[in-house]
Order: structure tokens, then sequence, then C-alpha cells
């Protein structure tokens, strides 16, 4: 029955140990009493917290059996935050227990402290050596195996103590009990250290991928400027009365281009409003070589995309695929809603890509100088890899270029069906 009442006793004192360090790894306590190394002020702040621990023998006394908590603390106080932690911590203690314990129990008690003090120092010199947790362990179990050595052969006539100090069960007990008060921390602060590392690994791959946004919506609009001045140039020689309808339009579709924002998705109605300008130019370029089919299934107005990804598709279909066809040909524009998705297309009736060159294009966004690529990296840094692009071509037969955005991207304040 004693053997079961004192095992009953360790386990819900080992408890009471767990709880204190667990609270001691919450919140700011752990990054300022625990850091790496710990500073003049966070050293008296952690010599004070331990010894104010170890003083509630005082209120409680015996009721950490068979702990001896305040031997237990100043070991871990010296050990973890040095000798000047361990003092602290041992002079709290000491003024503590003065008022209770007569002269020679409490010079007994130094003594006893002075013992922790110095297994803390020592391990905390062969620290580097060892294994932490193995060295708060032996730690732990020398310093105590002293105390009891104090207690039975050095106990100073006159001094009153528990029986509790001199059994040889405290020095197991309080090795455990450091070992576990030091592993509870450690593992605490390596989460810890763990949780800022990802954090601020996330927060440099945002930075980069921001940036990486930044250089790829700077060089869409180079894209589509070369375009329209390549579309330009061709009516020069074809029509002086057509070029210059063709620069009103450069100039509003300038202006759109300089107004609209490129770091957030607009609306789909807004994209296609500056496609309209375009396809001007475009029509009076080509004239009837150049067929637009629109098929719409969804809310313009509420679905988004980033701004010039539908446009630089429907440029790269003429500039690619009618206009080097004789007989011209047809490009559809398809905006699909669907329940987790919105699905862009592009097709056109063109020359198509050749199948070698079709299996280049498939590789993106591994090289974006086209406008093509540089909306296959926007789409995935973005969105994801269920975003990319995905291209389909048949020499003489035309291509199809398509990408879906999750409907949450795309379509902002629509439910989903």
């Amino acid at each position: 029955m004693i053997t079961l009442v004192s095992l009953n006793t360790l386990i819900e004192d080992t408890c009471v140990l767990a709880v204190l360090a667990y609270l001691l790894a919450r919140g700011e306590t752990l990054q300022r009493l625990f850091s790496v190394p710990l500073g003049i002020s966070q050293r008296l702040l952690l010599g004070v917290l331990l010894g104010a621990l170890g003083t509630t023998e005082i209120i409680f006394p015996d009721a950490r059996i068979p702990y001896v908590l305040h031997t237990l603390l100043v070991t871990f106080a010296v050990f973890r935050g040095g000798l000047l932690t361990g003092l602290i911590s041992s002079l709290i203690i000491v003024c503590g227990f003065a008022f209770r314990e007569n002269f020679p129990s409490l010079l007994t008690t130094m003594l006893a402290l002075g013992v922790c003090l110095g297994a803390g120092m020592i391990a905390r010199q062969i620290e580097g050596e060892l294994r932490s947790s193995l060295v708060a362990l032996l730690c732990g179990a020398a310093a105590q195996a002293g105390v009891v050595i104090i207690y039975r052969f050095l106990l100073l006539p006159g001094a009153s103590f528990s029986p509790l100090y001199t059994s040889g069960i405290t020095i197991f007990a309080n090795s455990f009990g450091l070992w576990l008060f030091h592993r509870i921390l450690q593992d605490a602060q390596a989460r810890a250290d763990a949780e800022r590392y990802r954090l601020e690994v996330e927060r440099a791959h945002a930075l980069a991928t921001e940036a990486q946004l930044a250089s790829l919506r700077a060089r869409i609009h180079p894209h589509f400027l070369f375009n329209v001045l390549t579309s330009t140039a061709a009516l020069c020689r074809i029509s002086s009365e057509s070029a210059e309808k063709t620069l009103i339009n450069l100039s509003r579709l300038l202006r759109r281009s300089l107004d609209a924002p490129t770091d957030v998705p607009i609306s789909v109605q807004t994209e296609r409003e500056s496609l309209q300008a375009y396809l001007e130019i475009e029509h009076l370029r080509l004239g009837e070589r150049l067929k637009i089919n629109w098929r719409v299934e969804a809310d313009l107005n509420r679905v988004t995309l980033p701004a010039f990804a539908l446009q630089t598709l429907v440029e790269n279909a003429i500039q690619h695929g009618i206009a080097p066809s004789i007989n011209g040909g047809t490009v559809t524009i398809s905006i699909i809603s669907r329940p987790r998705y919105t699905l862009f297309a592009v097709c056109d009736t063109g020359v198509g890509v050749e199948s070698g060159r079709e299996k280049e294009w498939r590789l993106l966004p591994e090289r974006p100088e086209h406008g093509l690529q540089i909306v296959a990296q926007q789409l995935i840094l973005q969105y994801g890899r269920k975003s990319r692009l995905r291209l389909f071509s048949e020499a003489g037969r035309g291509t199809l270029v398509v990408f879906a955005l999750p409907i949450e991207s795309s379509n902002s304040g629509k439910d989903t069906p």
C-alpha cells in the first residue's frame, strides 16, 4: 500500500512539474526567458521566477514528495541560466526559508543549495559534449545526491529536517524531474524555432513571388504594345485612314492599359472592353480574314482574372494563328463558369503549331520570353499548378489554349452553384 501511495504521489507531482514547465513555455515567457543567449535582465527574471516557485515549499511543506522542489529548481536555474540565475533563485529561497527554519537548518539548506549550484555549473561545462537532455538527467542526479549526503552526514546539531531530504529515492526523482522540466522547455523552444523558421520561409517565398509577378506584369505591356504597333505599321502601308483610326484606338488602349491595376484581378467585363478595342485594330488590318466568336456562360462583371491574361491569349491566336494564314480564320473566346472553377479558352482555326514546337510550348513556363509563357508563370504563381496553361495544337487546323481559375479566385462574391 505504501508503495502504491508513493507511486501515485510521484505521478501527481510529476504532472505538477509538467504543468509548471508548460506554463513557462507559453507565449512570450519562453521567448524572453529561454532564448539563446540570455541577457542580464532575462537571467535576473528567470532567477526570480524559479526562486519564487521554490519558496512554495514554505506554504506546502513536502508537497512535492518525492521531489525536493527548491533543490530541483535551483539546479535547473544554474543549468539553464548560469551562475547569476542560480544565485538569485537561491537567495530568494533562503530568504523564504529563513522565516520557517532555525539557523542550523537554514545553514544546512544553504549548503545543499551550494551543491546544486556546483552541479549545475559542471553540467553547463559538459553540455556541449553530450546531449543536453542526458546532461540534465545526470545533473539532477548529482545535485540531489550531494543534498542527500549533506543531510545524512553533515547535518548540524539542532537542525530540523524532513526525512525526505535523506531519502535515496529523491536522487532518482529530482534527476527525472530536472530532465522532464528541461525536455518540455527544450521541445517547446524547438517548436517555436521551427514555426518562426517556417514563417520566415513563407514570407521570403511570398516576397520572391511578388517580385517575380511584378517582373512578369511589367513584361506583359511590352508584348501588348509590340503586337499593336506591328499591326499599325502594317496598316500604314495599306490605308492611311485605317492607320489613323488604329492610332486613335491605340491611344484608348494605352490609357486603359495604364489605368488597369496589375497587382489585383480585374473583372472579365473590363478585360473584354480592352480586348474589343484591340480587336477593332486587328479587324482594320485583317478585314474579313478575322472572325471573332464569343461564348460566354458567366457573369462578366463578377468573374475576375489577372489583367491582360485573356487578351494575351487572343493576341497570340491572331499573331501566330490567323495572320500567317492566307484564308484567315476564326478566334473563339469562351468563358464558362462551373461549380468549382471558371474556364477560359481561346481557340483559333489558324495555321496551328508544328508537333515539335507544340512540345516545346508544353514546357511552359520554362522559357518566359513569349507572351504565353509569361501568362503561364503568372497563373502558376498566383493560383498554383492546377491553373496552368494547357495548349493543344495541330498544324493546319489551329490551336486551343485553356486555363481554369478556382471559383473563389475567379468569381468574387459569387455563390458556388
